[in-house]
């Protein structure tokens, strides 16, 4: 893989660390709240304007199956957060390397403990073919879904821009966890309180 997926890697550690730092901050600082989030994801057949004389019997136009993981930190904001992801799948005979990052936007239902939420993502994809050889292409992710407790699911439409790519666009289904923590100015509904004790929403 290129060295992007990497350092992506390292920024999503290191936003660990900083907001692990930060909960320990005097109070009267704003909210500061992460998510972290891992599970296994699917994508049905999707398609290629570029070669549509690709057969849905064809192996290529199969779906595939991973897993992905990622975070999204909130500064200041309960309802905006960036996220980044990795993730990792095979299908079509690829194996599929990818990492996003972008806006998300959450609403919470405090009495139901669920959460429902939308993101614009973008990033970069890395396909590796059996002979060693491999495709980089741009990647665009619109979608969301909802989180109950530790449980998400979450629906994507996934577009990448490679014309050498089998499978270009098409749906793709996350189901996983999530861990919400909150490091400053927690509510009961902001998730687990990290070195404090969660204060009463109002």
């Amino acid at each position: 893989m290129s060295g992007f997926p990497r350092y992506l890697g390292r920024a999503i550690a290191m936003l660990l660390v900083t907001a692990s730092s930060a909960g320990a901050q005097q109070p009267g600082q704003p909210y500061l709240g992460l998510d972290i989030f891992g599970g296994v994801s699917a994508a049905g057949s999707a398609t290629n304007d570029a070669q549509p004389d690709v057969s849905i019997d064809d192996p290529a136009s199969k779906g595939s199956r991973g897993w992905e993981v990622g975070t999204t930190v909130f500064v200041a904001s309960r309802w905006l957060g960036i996220t980044g992801s990795v993730g990792r799948s095979t299908g079509g005979g690829l194996t599929y390397y990818d990492y996003l990052l972008g806006p998300r936007f959450q609403f919470t239902n405090e009495l139901a403990m669920a959460r429902a939420f939308a993101h614009v993502l973008a990033g970069g994809l890395q396909a590796n073919r059996p002979d060693g050889t491999s495709i980089t292409s741009a990647e665009f992710v619109v979608g969301g879904g909802f989180d109950y407790s530790l449980v998400r699911l979450q629906f994507d439409y996934v577009r990448r821009q490679a014309p050498e790519l089998p499978r270009r666009n098409g749906l793709r289904v996350f189901l996983g966890g999530v861990v919400p923590l909150c490091f400053r100015q927690c509510l009961d509904s902001d998730g687990i309180p990290v070195g404090k004790k969660a204060r009463k929403s109002p």
